[in-house]
């Protein structure tokens, strides 16, 4: 642990009291797996903390860390998320520089957590370590902590139980009719929400995350094709990472339905069934009013069909909010007066770009986990692309810390139920080198 923690680890009160499953075996141990709690899957929490500053200083320095993963807002305000994923004994937390986002008087800190109950290549879930924990420190002084004081609520506008690729994410079938978006801002009226659960004796150890949050901005479509009425076709022009987000307004319960794809059928529709074993295809139910489309998970895809009959909405409003490691394309720069080679420079960068997130991924569709032969190919080429040795460094950390699994290393980190793949590992000491 790399500071003195005043904030407590806060949870919602279904996992306070839970014992953490060992879910850190080798793929092929006898020892199975135990049991998991199907009604925990698949939660987020919704947390909120409001204070008060008479003037916002000059600096204000927020910390925080979740498990499995967090959105942050202050003052109804976008800021980050994360942490990168990680084990619980060398656990990341986030540092940010708040000072934009503070005003005098009334404040809101307010968090979006997700855990995820699966046992997979993303993050080390399934282990009922769920929780959150922050510190807000203006002008040097500890002005917030996380403890009981904090309200949560468990919002049910994220539904659905069936899962992509190998079992890496869940559908968000999304209910607008069941979330309120105004409320990560300040003043709004939490006076019914719960107070949260203080998890005593958490096990997390706290290191500052040597690489930056992952990047997220929006794109528009390159280009909008309405197939028929109330049918869109978008294509935004090469293989992405992020969420698809829109507006629309319709009546009361009507459904939108959204696939999203890597390529075009023979009809020329999105084949959102796609070769990655991910089938795009999720549903969101309006509320009568306008309503934004809120994903919290990501997806791999260049095509995206709304199929909307009878809805009202802007095609301005179509974009994706895109997420990678942050990457200066001008570090590393390659022309020739060959278009073919330019063409191939330029699907490799994306791949590598769009393949770098809070690690180095073998896929960030089905599979959304670090291996250590694509540290190998991907860290290189990321290397002489960002000139940025620090998602490198974090890599090699990540596979050392998994000898505590296997003193042969996994091929898989960080990771917990995994796979040993000896040629994998004897990459590691290759890399170090």
């Amino acid at each position: 642990m790399d500071k003195e923690w005043h904030g407590k680890w806060i949870a919602d009160p279904r996992f306070a009291g839970l014992a953490p499953i060992n879910i850190f075996h080798r793929e092929v141990a006898d020892d199975p797996l135990p049991p998991h709690n199907n009604e925990l899957l698949n939660s987020h929490m919704l947390v909120r903390r409001e204070f008060h500053l008479d003037n916002p200083g000059k600096q204000a320095i927020l910390d925080i860390s979740a498990d499995d993963y967090y959105k942050l807002y202050v003052n109804g305000n976008y800021v980050g998320q994360g942490p990168a994923p990680s084990y619980y004994f060398h656990y990341y937390y986030n540092r940010y520089d708040v000072t934009s986002y503070l005003q005098p008087g009334t404040n809101v800190i307010a968090v979006q957590v997700y855990y995820q109950g699966l046992v997979n290549r993303v993050w080390n879930s399934g282990d009922y370590r769920q929780g959150l924990i922050c510190e807000l420190f203006v002008d040097d002084s500890l002005v917030v902590v996380s403890d009981s004081a904090w309200k949560y609520r468990l919002p049910t506008a994220y539904q659905g139980t069936k899962t992509y690729g190998y079992r890496t994410q869940f559908e968000e079938n999304f209910d607008a009719r069941k979330w309120d978006p105004h409320w990560s801002e300040a003043e709004y009226y939490d006076g019914d929400w719960a107070n949260v659960a203080v998890k005593f004796g958490d096990d997390h150890t706290l290191f500052l995350q040597p690489t930056p949050p992952v990047q997220v901005y929006e794109k528009q479509p390159k280009s909008i094709t309405q197939i028929e009425a109330g049918l869109y076709q978008l294509d935004f022009g090469q293989e992405i990472t992020g969420a698809f987000i829109m507006e629309a307004q319709g009546a009361p319960g009507q459904v939108v339905e959204i696939r999203c794809g890597e390529e075009l059928d023979a009809d020329l529709r999105v084949r959102y069934e796609m070769r990655c074993n991910c089938q795009y295809q999720e549903f969101w139910t309006l509320s009568g009013a306008l309503d934004r489309l809120e994903p919290f998970d990501y997806k791999a895809f260049r095509y995206v069909e709304v199929i909307a009959p009878d809805v009202e909405f802007d095609q301005s409003s179509f974009k994706v909010e895109v997420r990678h490691y942050p990457l200066s394309e001008d570090q590393c720069t390659f022309v020739t007066d060959n278009s073919m080679l330019n063409q191939i420079w330029s699907i490799c960068q994306n791949g590598v770009k769009y393949g770098a997130q809070e690690a180095y991924l073998d896929c960030p569709s089905r599979e959304k986990g670090q291996y250590l032969g694509d540290l190998t190919v991907t860290g290189h080429a990321h290397l002489y692309l960002a000139g940025d040795l620090r998602l490198y460094k974090k890599a090699l950390y990540d596979f050392a810390y998994s000898s505590f699994i296997c003193p042969g290393l996994m091929a898989v980190a960080p990771g917990s139920l995994m796979q040993e793949i000896a040629d994998y590992s004897l990459q590691w000491p290759q890399q170090l080198l």
